[in-house]
């Protein structure tokens, strides 16, 4: 906390606009507190003896600062060692190096005003329920190396590969390196133009037969494992578990970017 105190007082008055009296590792606590309880405004200002206002200002003033400095800990490995594990043979022969990452989808509900075009935009047919949805990817020590925006939950998963952002993070990865997707991106491929890497995609569980097909689908588990572990923790974070209530589509956009962001840093700079 000190630490992280001392970086965010570095920043300039412009960028700390809210004057209140709340100290600055005070208002760091109260965001901190907002995503991980997901307490109400009014809850947040009895315990911190301030107004409601107070504790909206503060949030609105403190989460931009707290994605900037938790963003820089959501990278991708420079070494391929880093990525933590041997790709298995089974995997295909032509892979040497590494199995790279695991990649899935994490949704979040989301309250939108009752406008039909608006609630069709975000509606999950998955979830059935308004939601917004974004790409998680996890390196095999458990580390997140991609966040993508967030989308609306009509997308499908595979649909979500699509958008240019994934599909350059995709680039990034060799011919002889792997990503490990679930049933859900099934016919990712078709929209994967110029990925070099090896795209494996788990088959749904009435699809496999055979022994030998379902030892192949279990090894796939247990590296995609990581990925759901991962996102286990995100949603351990009330804020990003519980319905997200905002003004506007765009708000909800917003703050979910925020709180994920600050959600993932911590995990990867200080849960693993």
């Amino acid at each position: 906390m000190e630490g992280l105190v001392t970086v965010l007082t570095k920043k300039t008055a412009s960028e700390r606009k809210v004057a209140n009296r709340l100290s600055l590792k005070d208002k760091i606590v109260l965001v901190l507190m907002r995503i991980k309880t997901y307490f109400t405004l009014e809850v947040l200002a009895w315990i911190f003896n301030i107004g409601k206002g107070t504790a909206s200002n503060t949030i609105n003033e403190m989460l931009p600062i707290l994605h900037a400095h938790f963003s820089q800990f959501i990278t991708i490995p420079k070494e391929r060692e880093a990525f933590g594990g041997w790709i298995p043979k089974a995997f295909g022969s032509n892979l040497r190096t590494y199995a790279v990452v695991s990649v899935d989808g994490f949704e979040q509900s989301i309250y939108v005003p009752s406008v039909k075009e608006i609630e069709l935009t975000v509606f999950s047919g998955k979830k059935k329920y308004t939601t917004l949805t974004r790409l998680i990817a996890i390196t095999l020590d458990c580390k997140c190396c991609f966040l993508s925006e967030a989308y609306p939950g009509s997308i499908a998963d595979a649909m979500l590969i699509s958008f240019t952002e994934n599909k350059e993070f995709l680039k990034k990865f060799d011919e002889d390196e792997a990503i490990l997707f679930d049933a859900g991106f099934i016919g990712v491929h078709n929209h994967c133009a110029g990925v070099k890497a090896n795209l494996i995609v788990s088959k749904k569980p009435s699809a496999v037969e055979g022994e030998e097909e379902k030892e192949y689908e279990n090894l796939i588990k247990s590296y995609r494992v990581r990925v759901e572990n991962f996102i286990a923790k995100i949603r351990s974070f009330n804020g990003l578990s519980m319905q997200l209530r905002e003004k506007s589509l765009q708000r909800a956009k917003e703050v979910n970017n925020y709180m994920v962001t600050v959600a993932v840093g911590i995990i990867n700079k200080y849960w693993m």
